[in-house]
């Protein structure tokens, strides 16, 4: 996503900057996510399901 939100774009605005995130991470689950996919391996860790240690 880095690749398709910061390399080219040139934002005048930090709101137009959030406004080009926000817009690239909303295409996530449609538009990119083939590509996604093919980069996700079996090893890909997960922590959806991870409990966290307080210290």
């Amino acid at each position: 996503m880095k690749k398709k939100c910061f390399y080219n774009p040139y934002y005048e605005t930090f709101d137009d900057f959030k406004t080009g995130i926000n817009d690239c991470l909303d295409r996530v689950e449609t538009e990119d996510k083939a590509e996604i996919e093919t980069l996700m391996q079996p090893n890909f860790q997960n922590l959806k399901n991870t409990s966290l240690m307080a210290v």
